[in-house]
């Protein structure tokens, strides 16, 4: 969930956010929706949205993991090759095992999905599922829940691993929308709002140049101020839900 404030309440909004990506790399935020939850009813709002905003099928999906994302995506586009986020899956490990094995975890996990080739990373995740079935089988069980999918990326040309294997981008604009603890959200604003921008770059303050601060209605009118245009054109979706820290 985002913490925000609403009627000078601070509260928390649950955010889903699609990042398209242009054939040339360029990365165009399509929507952050706020729908009262992450169920595929929701999600499958969100999506054909964008259908009628001029979305056509993607060649491939970034998505954070969610049940009803994957549900909504499934019906809608079940044919594109989708690749689990590998930091969303990092942290579920890290959930499933104690905190004394979180170091050997992380460093058995990075060596499988950050190996340069594709055969490399097999050969990595057949040793994983191995020892940890046995030193701790629940993140054995969790990295085989997200099966095929958490390496559609090596499909891909290696030039295109690193922007393929996660959610960070999306994960980035919701970093950028904390303000030293504050409750804020500035993700939108900061996006959309160009002709505000002047204005902030003039503020006294350094962190609120950076950061716009959000309250009230105008935090209430971020859904119908993100990529209003047509969307045409895009290769990549990236999904996920903003949680804040939870995965």
């Amino acid at each position: 969930m985002v913490r925000v404030r609403l009627d000078r309440k601070a509260t928390s909004i649950a955010l889903l956010v699609v990042l398209g990506v242009r054939e040339d790399g360029q990365k165009v935020l399509l929507a952050v929706k706020n729908m009262g939850g992450e169920t595929s009813a929701a999600w499958r709002a969100v999506l054909d949205d964008l259908v009628k905003r001029g979305l056509r099928k993607p060649e491939f999906l970034i998505i954070d993991g969610g049940t009803g994302l994957e549900q909504a995506l499934a019906a809608l586009w079940g044919d594109v090759p989708t690749q689990r986020c590998t930091v969303h899956k990092h942290r579920n490990l890290l959930a499933h095992a104690p905190q004394r094995l979180h170091e050997e975890v992380s460093a058995d996990y990075n060596d499988m999905i950050y190996a340069t080739s594709a055969a490399e990373i097999e050969a990595h995740r057949r040793a994983f599922i191995r020892k940890w079935r046995l030193k701790c089988r629940a993140v054995a069980d969790s990295l085989e829940e997200a099966g095929d999918r958490l390496f559609t990326f090596t499909r891909l040309p290696v030039s295109q691993w690193k922007s393929a294997r996660t959610t960070n981008a999306i994960e980035r604009l919701h970093e950028l929308g904390r303000d030293r603890g504050h409750v804020v959200l500035g993700v939108a604003r900061r996006w959309s709002d160009h002709d505000a921008q002047s204005r902030r770059m003039a503020h006294p303050n350094p962190q609120a140049r950076q950061y716009p601060r959000l309250i009230g209605d105008r935090a209430k009118q971020i859904p119908t101020q993100i990529a209003t245009a047509p969307c045409e054109g895009f290769w990549t979706l990236s999904c996920t839900a903003a949680r804040g820290n939870q995965c």
